[in-house]
């Protein structure tokens, strides 16, 4: 039998492997608007779910192309492991980096598609992708700019 407050005491051991930080805002029908103290785009009605440490891994070398609407969208999948009893995360939620040892990384956006569900775990993995089709950053956009 596993005794109480068992992923608990494990997830200690997972913290010190995620060594980025993000903020994951919520789903949002709102226009994103360049934030400069924040260095990233965000929507004003965007809640803030999740802000703390984070590991981030490719699923695959492999970019996914489909077509949306008329347009070729080109992603690429990732999995993101977040605090164990984190907040639901539902998809359409927005990973934004604000500290990571991959510089590449820093400051760029994936977008939450859904997330693990589990009695016991550790962590909270989500389910990511990036529009590897975009031609900006977050961090180069500005309200008003494309």
């Amino acid at each position: 039998m596993m005794p109480p407050a068992f992923e608990v005491d494990h997830a200690r051991v997972m913290d010190g492997s995620r060594t980025g930080e993000a903020v994951i805002h919520g789903p949002s029908n709102g226009k994103p608007v360049f934030r400069p103290e924040l260095n990233y785009s965000v929507a004003p009605d965007a809640p803030v779910l999740y802000e703390g440490s984070i590991r981030v891994q490719a699923l695959s070398a492999a970019d996914r192309s489909r077509i949306v609407g008329d347009q070729d969208v080109t992603t690429r999948s990732y999995l993101a492991a977040i605090d164990h009893d984190a907040p639901r995360i539902p998809a359409g939620a927005v990973i934004t980096f604000t500290t990571t040892t991959d510089g590449w990384l820093a400051g760029d956006q994936l977008f939450v598609r859904n997330g693990d569900l589990g009695t016991v775990r550790f962590e909270r993995h989500l389910y990511a992708i990036d529009d590897v089709t975009a031609t900006t950053t977050p961090s180069q956009t500005q309200e008003g700019t494309p």
